[in-house]
């Protein structure tokens, strides 16, 4: 089908979807960059109608378009249709601004990168998992960045069966943390103690790299491993002094005494017959 692929760049899928570029392909798939609005590229991943699991995994597409989860692409369209005489199923998502397989060709991420790949991974598994969906491709070259934002792709959901269950993902989880960290993958024939990996890693590789399935860590066993986020302090707010009013002041109200009546006035007796007029003097 590669050729064929090839022969898609330039077609309208549905009349809503112009494959510009083909990115990527295989005989199973490929993948287009296209623009969903006139402000948001998007990629197009298209696989044959007629492929094993095509109607499954149509459905599961359409239903990813109602998941609301920050740590997951967003599924913007899928349907099926007819191109170029074949027909095709296709499932349109957000594009990334950059994989972390771009950044381990070059280096080994953080431990601050590592734990933001950790804990976007967590949200999406634990949302998926209590679901009863799966990932299916937890692995650098699947996580993708939206400028701050860790995310998996939706296009690889599906239901959880005998084929793949929640502790694939988890094993997948353990083996991306050990590639992240030190661009190499775990050698998965050994159980190993990975003390040269820093904590809390090591702890989480060693118990989702189990060969038994049963015995590997859940998302609930790796969330209840790590301490809880820290919770800034609550600081009262500062209240400028000139924003205080000073309170009010109560003026002093000032009570005079009652005058002190004057000492009676000694009269001579030459004026007792008849003595000046004047006020009555209060007694005291």
């Amino acid at each position: 089908m590669t050729r064929y692929w090839n022969q898609l760049e330039g077609v309208s899928l549905a009349g809503r979807h112009w494959l510009k570029q083909c990115l990527t392909s295989t005989p199973e798939d490929a993948w287009y960059l296209t623009r969903f609005d006139v402000n948001t590229d998007a990629a197009v991943r298209v696989m044959p109608a007629n492929a094993r699991g095509a109607d499954e995994q149509l459905e599961m597409w359409r239903a990813a378009m109602d998941f609301d989860q920050p740590h997951i692409t967003r599924m913007l369209d899928a349907g099926r249709t007819e191109a170029e005489g074949a027909d095709l199923i296709y499932a349109v998502v957000e594009y990334p601004d950059d994989f972390v397989a771009g950044v381990l060709g070059e280096r080994p991420l953080s431990t601050g990168e590592a734990h933001e790949v950790l804990n976007a991974s967590l949200s999406a598994l634990t949302f998926l998992h209590e679901r009863g969906l799966v990932h299916g491709a937890v692995d650098p070259s699947h996580i993708v960045a939206f400028g701050e934002t860790i995310k998996l792709p939706s296009d690889t959901i599906r239901h959880a069966g005998p084929g793949i269950s929640p502790a694939d993902d988890m094993w997948s989880l353990g083996a991306t943390l050990h590639e992240i960290l030190t661009q190499q993958r775990p050698d998965a024939d050994v159980e190993a103690g990975f003390a040269h990996l820093p904590e809390p890693f090591a702890t989480i590789v060693r118990n989702t790299l189990k060969k038994n399935a049963g015995d590997r860590w859940t998302v609930h066993d790796i969330d209840h491993h790590l301490p809880p986020p820290a919770v800034a302090p609550v600081v009262a707010p500062v209240i400028p002094i000139a924003a205080v009013e000073p309170p009010p002041v109560h003026e002093e109200v000032r009570v005079d005494a009652p005058p002190t009546p004057d000492p009676p006035r000694l009269v001579p007796a030459a004026l007792e017959a008849d003595p000046p007029r004047r006020f009555p003097v209060a007694r005291p």
